[in-house]
């Protein structure tokens, strides 16, 4: 198994390498570290658009990379893995990396995919760091009003934001995982929030 995953990446890389100088668009069902390592060698300059279902170690090294991506308009990042303890060292490193993640984000960006497998503090930290004045936001996890207030304070500082896609958005409606009172203060800072985006990555969060 690890052989194989050895010649997909090796693969990627030589196809990735012939193209680079051509390449705008790119989606990856699969990203390791070695993956981000190969990436930031050939660094495909001319990316308007980045889409990867990728793993935690992948994830953690994925800024080095995004900040050399001067073009990049749309950006979508699926983490693949399992939740770590909150209170894990781990955890803790991730998040760091996140807040490496949000600040390395180039300003060109219109739209941002994410869903990442931590608790609420990451992503709080994540929104905190995050300045690119992006118009689209797709969030591709189930919400609650917790999160949907790091949301707001985001779209408070942004006042760009056009449209915010939040993932099985209806039944959290429904089913008051969100509160109306806390959904009509965010549609008075952001015109349409509804579903997510469909992408090529299959999530279930």
């Amino acid at each position: 198994m690890e052989r194989n995953i050895q010649n997909f990446e090796d693969a990627m890389a030589i196809l990735i390498n012939l193209s680079k100088h051509k390449l705008e668009s790119l989606t990856m069902e699969f990203v390791t570290c070695r993956t981000i390592s190969f990436l930031k060698l050939s660094c495909p300059i001319n990316l308007t658009y980045l889409s990867l279902k990728i793993s935690t170690f992948g994830l953690i090294k994925l800024y080095e990379i995004i900040s050399l991506l001067k073009l990049l308009k749309t950006l979508i990042i699926i983490e693949s893995g399992r939740y770590e303890d909150p209170l894990s060292p781990e955890s803790s490193n991730k998040i760091n990396q996140l807040i490496k993640l949000a600040i390395s984000i180039p300003i060109s960006l219109t739209r941002l995919g994410i869903s990442f497998l931590v608790d609420l503090t990451g992503y709080e930290m994540f929104y905190k760091e995050f300045s690119v004045p992006i118009q689209e936001l797709d969030i591709y996890i189930s919400l609650d009003d917790d999160h949907l207030k790091g949301i707001i304070s985001y779209a408070e500082k942004n006042r760009n934001l056009k449209r915010v896609g939040i993932m099985r958005f209806n039944h959290s409606c429904l089913d008051g995982h969100i509160s109306n009172d806390l959904y009509l203060k965010a549609k008075s800072l952001i015109p349409i929030i509804g579903e997510t985006k469909k992408i090529k990555h299959f999530v279930n969060r």
